[in-house]
């Protein structure tokens, strides 16, 4: 089966989740408060949970069935929560603050940002 070139219509799948994440994404920043600029690092986080989550027709988690293993559904946090970044000793005083308040833009696994 071929798909026609310049038309979305004719790959269903494909559209549908472009559609899905791009809701998410768009709920995520407004709920979250962050601004519009984000956007990629909400469509990363959107696409990650996205493999937490069987689908339907499924009786596995992507995640899973990638990386033989289940995700840790407890360590998620909301998206645009309050966040504190440990400072580097050399970065601080004595008397001054250990940590800098930010927000949760993504979720880190296997050492990268998701």
């Amino acid at each position: 089966m071929c798909t026609i070139a310049y038309s979305p219509q004719s790959n269903g799948k494909a559209e549908r989740l472009n559609r899905t994440l791009k809701t998410r994404v768009r709920s995520m920043l407004v709920a979250g408060d962050l601004p519009a600029k984000l956007w990629l690092e909400a469509l990363n986080t959107a696409a990650y949970l996205h493999t937490l989550v069987p689908s339907i027709n499924k009786l596995h988690i992507p995640f899973a069935l990638f990386h033989g293993k289940q995700p840790n559904i407890p360590g998620l946090r909301a998206y645009g929560c309050p966040a504190y970044v440990k400072l580097e000793p050399h970065e601080h005083s004595s008397t001054g603050p250990v940590a800098v308040r930010g927000r949760l833009v993504g979720h880190v696994y296997g050492g990268y940002l998701i």
